[in-house]
Parts: C-alpha cells; structure tokens; sequence
C-alpha cells in the first residue's frame, strides 16, 4: 500500500506529525509518501525519521496539473533517485516563477509566497513532461484520468501517458465497497496499471486530532483538519492484480534504494559553491597588514607576532579548502566599506585575523589584543565550515543580495536564479509556548465536550504560575517542555491533575512542530555556477528569489552555502548617530578609541545602560554590580557569568575573591598556569577560550587535542574528552605536574562537559557595540536619543524603556521635554544648554502619525521650518498654511461636499489638534494681530483646549465657507482658461482671500464672538505678522 501523507506543513490538511505516520505504516506495511502540497520544506525531516523508523518512502509533490492555464486535474510526482528530486524541484521551482501563479500569489503577513494559502498554484503539462526524469505519476481521484469518458481531460491524460509510458499508474482509493465504483473506473482507465494508494487523516486516536487542531489554532488557521471515520490503516487492495502491481513495486523501490546515498541531493554535506571566483584575498590581507601595523600604535614592536598569525591562519585556510568560501565572505565586507556601510564580525569569527583586517578594522576587535583564540572558530580537525556573522545595519542588508546577483554573479537573468534568500521556519519548542500552543486545541474541544476535563483561563494562568516557580522562570521561557518535564517538581505539579496532565501530553507532542514563517538571518544562499538549488525557488514580496530549508540547521545540508548576513538594531543605532554627527561636524566627527577609555566611561555605563546593546538587560545590570567593570575584559566577564549555567555557587567564588582579593579554585587547584587563565573572571569558569588555554598551558597539547577537549565539553560529548585525557596527563606530567595534581585538574574539566560557557571572541564583539553606544550616549545625548527613537519606533516591546531612558536623562541633569515647534527641531533632537540648564527636545515629527495626512503634513513642516524656527508665526498663520498645502483653498461643489472633503478635514484637525494637545506650541499665540487669551490664563491644559476649539472651527470655516469667498488673486493662462470649462475652477476673480489680512482678521473675530470670548491681553510673546 501507498500511503500519502500531507504533513502539517501543507496548511493543515493531513496529520499533524510525520514521525506517527511512518511508525504506523511500518507497523502494517507499505510505503509512506511525502506529497505536500506544492511545498518541498518537510523533505530534510521526512527522509531523516524515515531511515530512522525504517520505513519504505518516497518523496513525491501533489500538482495541479494546467493546459493553458485551465486546470485539468492533479497528478501526484514521485521521486524514485537523486535526478528525481532535481525534477521535482525544477518543476516547483517553474511553478512558482510562473507570472500567472504570482500574480495570484497572496503573501498575507509573510514577505515569501511559502504556505497553504498558495496550494491552488497550477502546472503547466509541458513543464513536467521537460523535467520528468527520475519520476513516477501517480493519478487518484481528481486525475486527469477520464473515468466517466470526460472529452477535457483526454488530450491531457493522453499526453502524460506518451511522456510517462511505464512510469505513470492509476491509484485506487482502497477503501473495500466504499470505494468499488472508483477502483473499478480507474483499473479499466489505465489498462490495470493500477497501484493501491490511501490518504493518511487524523483518526482522533491518542489525541490526534487535539494535537492537529491545536497546531491549527496556534497559527490562527482557519482550515480544518481532516478526520475520518472510517479505518485508516490497513486499507484494502481492489484486486489481485493491483495488490500484485504495489507490492512489485515497492520491491523494486527497495532495490533502487539499496544505495544509501539515494536522496543525497537532500542529505549532503555543506559545500563552497563552485563560482569561479579569483582567490585574491591573500595578498590583499598581506598588504592590510602592513598598513594596519604603520598607522596602529598599539601594535609597534608586535610585527612578527602579527605576521607569523596571519601566515598561520592562511595556511589553516588552504588546508581545510576553504580559499573560496572566504573569497565569497571577504567580498561582502569590500563591497559594504566601498559602500560606506559600517561592516562587523561577531561570534567566534570575530577572532580571526584576516576578517579583522579585510573588513573595517576601526569597528572591530583586534583578535590579538583581546586574546581571542583562534581554534574556536577553525580548527583542522572540524572540516565543517565555520560560521561567519556579518552584523550591518538592517538598512542595508538587502543590498548584498543585489550585489550578489548584479556583480559576483555576472548578472542577467540566470544569475537571478543563483541566488536566494533563505526561508525557514520557527518551532514550537519553549514549555510555555507549548502549553500556549496546545491550549488552543484543548480549549476548542476539551472545554466543549467534557465538563469534568474543563479548563478555564483562569485555572490555566494559575497553573502557568506554579510551572513558572517549579521550573524557574529561565527554564519556563527558554528550555523546551521535554528538558523541563525532566524536573521532579515540573513533574509532580502535571500529574497532580488529570486535566493537565493530558494538556501537556498534547503539549509534548506539539514539541518541534512549525510556527511562523520568517527569513532566516544568513540572507544569502548561492547556488553553483550554472547549477541548480536542491530546494525550489519561489518569489518574495520584494521580487527576490527564496528557498525554504526544514529549520536553519538542515540549510547546510541541501546544497547550499551559506554565511550570515545579520540586520542588527545596535548598528543601526549607531549608523543614525554617526551620520548626525557627520552632517553637523563634517570632517571634525572623529571616532574614540575604544581600547583607551578612562573610569569615567565604564561608570557611565553601569549607571546609564538603557538602549545599549547587552547590558539593558536586568540580569546584566545585577552583575555590573558585582563585576564593577574598570576594563573591556571586565565587560566580558558581566556579559558571560550572567550565564543561567553558572551556578551560585560559581558566582559565589566569584564574589569571595573579588571582595579578598584572592585566586581560589574549584576542586582546590592551586596551579599558578589554572590560575593565570582563570585570573580575569576571578577564579570561575565562563569562556570556551579558558578550557583552550589551560589545555595549552599545562599539558602544552597540540591544537588538535585542544580543539577536541574543548569541544567534547561545548557539545556535551564526554567520549571525546576521555579520549584525550592520556594526552592531557601525560602532557601535564611533562611539563612538571605531579600525576595527581594533573588528574585533578582534568577531573576539574570533566566536571566542565556540558554547561555552557560564551565565546570570548563573541563577548567581545557584543561589548566594542556596546561601549561604543555608550561613548556616543555619553557625548551626545541628543542624537543617541534621536536614533533611539529612529530605531525602535515600531518595536512595541521597547516603548516602556523609553520611560526609563528619561528617567536616566534626568538622573544626568537632561530634562526631557515634549516637541516645539518654535524650540525643537522637525526630525531630531535638540539639546539646549544655558549653562545652569540642560533641557532635550524631542522631534516634532514623533507626534505625527504619518498615515493619512501624515506624510503630507510633514512635507509642509519640512518647508516652513525657517519660519517656524524663526518663531514668526502664529496658529493662525500655521493653520491656513496646512490647509493650503494640504487640502488646498480652491472652493467648489465638489471640494465642499462634507462626503468629498470631510474626512480630510477631520484628519487636518486630528493632526493640528495632536500638535497643540502636546504642548507643541504652548508659546505660539493664535492671533499675532487681533491677540486675546482665553478665560484660563494660568490654566496651560484649559489653554491648549480652546486653542484645538479655535482651530478646528478656523479649519471647518475654510473648509465650508460661503460660496461668496473667494480667492483674490489668481494667475491663469488664457489659452488653458479657453481649454477648460469654467464650472471646473468654481470661483470668481473676486471677493476677499482666506490669505488677507482682512479675512484673517474678520474670522479672528468671528471665533472670539462665537465662543463667547472677551479680547484680553496679549499672549506672552507676540509674533510679527508675515
């Protein structure tokens, strides 16, 4: 039997897990078929669990099979080797590019066209007959096969039988009598080239369908799964002769398959793409060096260290065959800095010398002066590549991919489909947001059905409370449901009730399943040259190609190579606030040098550490306490030790010897090499970099065996570090250990395996962002204010933090006032200093939704600025001079039409109302010439409420006045005047000018009389008129 399976990830259609399907047809025999809707994303994941299950499978793809666009049925593609799968992703990757299925496209929030909503996409029949090597056809019901001698789908069944010969079956629906008519139909239709298939649905056994259901909601999915009630295994075969045609078929599959490498299209290992590319970078780097080392005094009389390093690490390169990879790598970072766009290496390549010097070394981290080592980012014996993180500002990561394509690729319409952005998707995995997740389900059905089952949301939200205490609040929001229900008390709270222990039954299988769909950070994946992605191309939003990879670690194995190209908040920060300074200070903008900074600067950033990248955090803050950094290395330590892995009593050691000023160690090591490594985090474990150090320094291992200790303990492999443990004693031994002084120690890292420690090469590249943030914070509040507010203005979550970064402006002397017109500025801060003084005005333009008349608001603010700064103003002035701009003053039946003109006029007012709400323009008075103040002079909200009452009304009279006002001068060509009737103008040349004087002053006086004001003394500052 043929068992097709659409996963979860067709859009909700089928069952909710893959791993239940192949171990359930295992149990009864058959082959399990992956035909996901026209998406190729549960490939790496289906192969995996089934070799892992052991059951027969093959990859195929559901199709909606066009001639000319018209639909003329589906047809199911299986691919039986490695040319098949290529088929299919051609295929696919057609489908998507077809100009009619993206026009048809919806993205809804995604920016790729990935998902369910994308399931009616067609396929043209000459695409598949030109790509159908490596497979089988497969028809069922809604085939092109004529069952009922349909004329339509003739030509078509026709055609796929020509191109398929032996390769194209009919499949039966195997359901006994249920199903006769259509098995009957469909055995005489192909001449008994007939196979026995079944569709796998949800039976609504062992919580099946809640688990469905709740994957479903979760996703705010509106299709519902399938559940049958009929049997959904064990199907039976129409005849003897289709039995006999499956089972031959499935045998010669095994046969084919014998081969492990089958699929290894999906399954291989990473590999450079083979773009042709000039390895250049080598001499460059030399010749970075020498600069480097001329114009750094920090560097003099180190030239042989320098260089020696370099010739080691290029060699290390070469060796591991990855010349080519870094050509790629290194060409990003040329192309940013010749772009002017600051370029950053963090994680662990951030201790590579030739990334240092290749990229914009004055924002990076001298890998020799931090000490950072090398081996945790290349080493001989890993012959993966090494991750490479390029941090940008999110402004222009997007360029790259057009770089790419355009100029490493050599452009034209190939090299479009060379290159992509990576898709991939979130899963569910953290305790609460599998409870949330099965929740949704649970409420839906649980709730409904049985009473005695019900859980409310107030009982959920208690129970959520007490897993939060059982669990800890790190493991609650950061550990998966598995890891946590290994907790004795996690798991006594769950089986203290039988409610909730089934809602985390469901949880726990909801564990790995696929939430939202996003772009993964790496950005680019290239493919070889005149060479074809593994996974299918599809469109963007943006016009850019896309492929989708089973989660980010299966990115690798589908034939694609990728480096990391991150958008980062902290560089945009910084960007803003350096391209403000540029523009004021033009070539007297000069950057610090960050590696000499005085006690001033490190208080600073303990006190005031609001929006500066890793130390905003409460756990930081409660660690700059105790660490009370004086240097960048003490920065490293509050980044790390605030680690959940370390334990109290790590922190406690560390507390104790910091305070006694003494170098105790665990397990009472008291060797001077042990403590010179452990020296800087004071006598505690919390960088990789330390266990690489120790290795050398006591036992004088080669760099293999240090690359293996250290990694047996990263990657929690205590077979690796018993591997090297003779190396390392008798290493230890050589160097003047006793036997038992170098057991401890190793004893000390076997106690290591497992607990997580951070890359000091990685700490260190957070902490330059950091202290530069900080530095520009410290000497120029306005514009680090400025690019706080740029930054995160769509970032919900950050909203409260401005509250406190006031609160810190404050503690500084800084008083942080509302917007004006007449003493801020349109788009930046402005910081007033009178010397006794300080006061920080934000940009007039954070008040201005820019929605609406938003945009076009600010335009006009744009182009009154000189007169607004100039203070020669008043409401008046400004009102009118919106409206002219914005609505314009042309008077006409359709522009008073209240349902033509209405909405935007209560948008103008909505907007100007805003402005004066917010005390904007609390010094600007309403009537320069015919001033008077309202009934509550000492009363500033009662004040800014006429003054809303004033403009409103002024608005409403412009916008629904008399027809007998009119403009008073107009210009009017008389070649166009004889062109156009005149009913399309509406006014006379005639009459008083909202603009005149005259007018201002008649409807000054109106509003006073209207709202019952007396004229009192004038405003405290009295404009001049225009």
């Amino acid at each position: 039997m043929f068992y097709l399976l659409k996963t979860s990830q067709s859009g909700g259609h089928g069952v909710a897990d893959i791993r239940l399907a192949a171990e359930k047809v295992k149990s009864v025999g058959g082959c399990l078929v992956l035909t996901d809707i026209l998406t190729f994303r549960s490939v790496p994941k289906f192969l995996k669990i089934c070799r892992d299950v052991g059951v027969e499978h093959l990859v195929g793809m559901d199709i909606n099979l066009a001639i000319d666009k018209k639909m003329v049925g589906k047809v199911t593609l299986m691919a039986y080797n490695d040319s098949g799968i290529e088929s299919l992703s051609r295929i696919l990757s057609t489908t998507n590019l077809d100009p009619y299925n993206i026009s048809n496209t919806k993205f809804t929030d995604s920016e790729s066209s990935l998902g369910g909503l994308n399931t009616n996409k067609i396929t043209e029949l000459n695409v598949i007959i030109k790509n159908k090597r490596g497979l089988y056809a497969l028809c069922t019901d809604n085939s092109p096969v004529a069952l009922d001698g349909e004329e339509e789908k003739k030509e078509a069944f026709e055609k796929i039988s020509d191109a398929f010969d032996k390769g194209l079956f009919g499949g039966t629906l195997s359901l006994g009598g249920e199903s006769y008519e259509f098995d009957r139909k469909m055995f005489e239709a192909t001449n008994g080239r007939v196979v026995s298939t079944a569709n796998i649905h949800m039976n609504g056994d062992d919580d099946d369908l809640l688990i469905a259901t709740s994957h479903a909601r979760g996703l705010k999915s509106k299709t519902v799964f399938k559940l049958s009630d009929r049997f959904e295994y064990g199907h039976k075969h129409f005849n003897d002769a289709v039995k006999k045609n499956t089972n031959g078929l499935i045998r010669n599959l095994k046969k084919w398959k014998s081969d492990g490498n089958v699929y290894g299209t999906i399954l291989k290992q990473e590999a450079v793409p083979a773009l042709g590319l000039e390895v250049t970078f080598k001499q460059d780097v030399r010749d970075k060096l020498e600069s480097y080392l001329k114009e750094n005094p920090d560097v003099k009389g180190k030239e042989s260290v320098y260089a020696s390093t370099l010739q080691k690490e290029l060699d290390l390169i070469e060796k591991m065959g990855f010349e080519e990879y870094f050509e790629i790598v290194i060409s990003a970072l040329k192309f940013y800095k010749d772009n002017g766009v600051s370029c950053r290496i963090r994680g662990s390549a951030a201790s590579s010398l030739v990334l240092f010097l290749m990229g914009d070394h004055h924002d990076l981290v001298d890998p020799l002066i931090a000490g950072n080592n090398i081996l945790r980012f290349l080493a001989e014996r890993n012959s993966k590549l090494p991750d490479i993180d390029i941090d940008v500002s999110n402004r222009h990561r997007l360029k790259f991919y057009n770089y790419v394509q355009n100029q490493l690729l050599g452009g034209g319409k190939a090299s479009q489909y060379r290159v992509a952005s990576l898709i991939s998707e979130s899963r569910i995995g953290k305790l609460r947001q599998s409870i949330e997740f099965a929740y949704t389900g649970y409420s839906a059905f649980i709730n409904n059905v049985d009473k005695e089952m019900k859980i409310d949301k107030v009982e959920l939200k208690n129970f959520m409370e007490k897993l939060i205490v059982a669990a800890g609040s790190y493991n609650f929001r950061e550990k998966s449901i598995s890891e946590n229900l290994k907790n004795f008390r996690v798991k006594k709270l769950v089986e203290s009730d039988p409610r909730f222990k089934r809602l985390v039954r469901v949880a726990s299988k909801l564990e790995g399943m696929y939430t939202t769909v996003s772009s993964h950070t790496s950005g680019i994946v290239i493919a070889d040259k005149d060479g074809w992605f593994d996974a299918p191309l599809m469109p963007m939003r943006d016009g850019r190609m896309a492929v989708c990879a089973d989660g980010n670690e299966d990115a690798a194995s589908m034939g694609m190579v990728k480096f990391d190209v991150l958008s980062s908040k902290n560089t945009t920060l910084i960007e803003y606030i350096e391209n403000e300074l540029k523009d004021k200070l033009g070539e007297k903008f000069e950057r610090d040098n960050l590696w000499h900074l005085g006690s001033d600067s490190f208080d600073f950033l303990k006190k005031n550490p609001e929006f500066i990248n890793q130390f905003c955090g409460k756990d930081v803050k409660k660690y700059m306490s105790i660490v009370q950094p004086k240097s960048l290395n003490d920065l490293v330590t509050a980044i790390a030790i605030r680690n959940p892995s370390i334990t109290n009593d790590d922190r406690a050691l560390f507390e104790s010897n910091k305070k006694n000023g003494e170098m105790k160690l665990p397990f009472g090591i008291t060797d001077p090499a042990v403590k010179d490594v452990l020296s800087s985090t004071n006598g505690i474990f919390i960088l990789d970099e330390q266990i690489l150090d120790i290795a050398s320094k006591v036992a004088r291992m080669s760099e293999i065996f240090c690359s293996d200790l250290l990694t047996g303990i990263r990657k929690n492999k205590p077979e690796m570090v018993a591997a090297v443990k003779s190396h390392f004693i008798n290493g230890a031994v050589k160097n003047g250990r006793s036997d038992e002084a170098a057991n401890l120690i190793f004893s000390y890292l076997e106690s290591l395996v497992g607990k997580y420690s951070f890359c000091k090469a990685h700490a260190y590249s957070y902490v330059m962002i950091s202290i530069e943030q900080s530095e520009l914070k410290r000497k120029h509040p306005a514009e680090f204010f400025n690019a706080a507010l740029k930054t995160y203005k769509m970032d919900t979550e950050r909203k409260a933090k401005f509250t406190e970064l006031r609160a810190e402006y404050e503690r500084n002397g800084i008083s942080v006032r509302s917007p004006s017109i007449t003493q801020g500025s349109l788009d930046s801060c402005v910081l007033i200093d009178t010397g006794t003084v300080k006061e920080l005005y934000l940009p007039v333009s954070q008040l201005i939704n820019k929605l609406d008349l938003g945009e076009a608001f600010l335009h006009f603010l744009k182009e009154s600025e000189p007169m607004l700064l100039e203070g020669d103003f008043d409401l008046i002035d400004l009102t009118m001079g919106a409206y002219t701009s914005i609505l314009g003053l042309y008077v006409n039946p359709v522009t008073t039409d209240p349902n033509v003109l209405g909405d935007k006029v209560l948008m103008l007012q909505e907007v100007l109302g805003r402005l004066i709400a917010s005390g904007c323009v609390d010094d600007v008075c309403f009537d320069a010439t015919q001033p008077f103040l309202t009934a509550y002079p000492d009363d500033l909200l009662a004040e800014r409420g006429v003054k809303i009452s004033y403009v409103k009304e002024l608005i409403n009279r412009l916008a629904y006045s008399d027809s007998d006002v009119f403009i008073e001068e107009i210009v009017i060509d008389p070649v166009e005047l004889g062109n156009v009737e005149s009913s399309a103008f509406g006014f006379r040349i005639s009459g008083k000018s909202p603009c005149s004087k005259e007018y201002k002053a008649d409807e000054s006086a109106k509003l006073s009389d209207n709202n019952g004001y007396k004229k009192q003394a004038p405003f405290q500052k009295k404009h001049p008129k225009l």
